[in-house]
């Protein structure tokens, strides 16, 4: 849908608002402001001006990506948006709990796993916590200790790494908790897609048929000229 939208948009700014203008302009009248709109973009594109713009911002989204900043960018817009923010961070907790399972698995230190996980991790909270963990452990603490006190950890996790920590399976509990969590993501995507694609489709098809109506509006009004 938002494909076919460009489409018309990119028909109607190349062939049809051209044409309007001109009719609009040969008896003296103001150009309806959609028509003019049109216009304005097709005599951008065939000077040239609209797909430099579109190169350079290409070339800079690419820049910014390889650096690395246009994706930590990217997450930190992403945590803060209404509904999909708890997604994204539930991702980001499950990638680093399997991330820290299989460095404690191939005999990494418990505070080194936690600290290369903090390092590591996109979302700030996430990573400042493990970071308090890592400082944990080295002091000599436990680190459900230090989970349990965050809001950001589901109380069955801290429960499972405490199990783990003194039944010496943490691995295997860090496995556990990385695969609920991921099936958790799972179902929350579903259901945020199935809120969207309807949402989508409104936003889309409704500007859709607001440019299709004031085009209707223009060329009916050409009628109108006569007089």
């Amino acid at each position: 849908l938002v494909a076919a939208g460009i489409v018309l948009l990119g028909l109607m700014a190349i062939f049809l608002a051209p044409r309007l203008e001109s009719v609009f302009l040969s008896v003296n009248r103001p150009t309806p402001p959609v028509i003019a709109a049109f216009t304005a973009i097709e005599g951008a594109w065939r000077s040239g001006v609209l797909p430099l713009a579109l190169g350079v911002c290409v070339a800079l989204c690419a820049v910014l990506w390889r650096s690395g900043v246009a994706s930590t960018l990217g997450a930190g817009l992403m945590a803060r948006a209404p509904g999909v923010g708890r997604v994204v961070q539930s991702g980001e907790l499950a990638t680093a709990i399997r991330s820290l399972a299989v460095m404690i698995h191939a005999g990494i230190t418990l505070p080194d796993a936690f600290s290369r996980i903090a390092d590591a991790n996109r979302d700030p909270q996430l990573g400042l916590l493990f970071q308090h963990v890592a400082e944990a452990l080295v002091a000599g603490d436990r680190a459900h200790i230090v989970l349990a006190g965050n809001r950001a950890i589901p109380p069955i996790m801290a429960e499972l790494v405490r199990v783990g920590e003194e039944t010496n399976t943490l691995s295997d509990m860090l496995e556990t908790i990385a695969v609920t969590l991921e099936l958790d993501v799972e179902r929350k995507v579903q259901r945020l897609m199935a809120l969207l694609t309807p949402m989508l489709t409104l936003v889309v098809g409704g500007g859709v048929a607001f440019l299709v109506v004031s085009i209707m509006g223009a060329i009916l009004s050409i009628n109108d000229l006569a007089f």
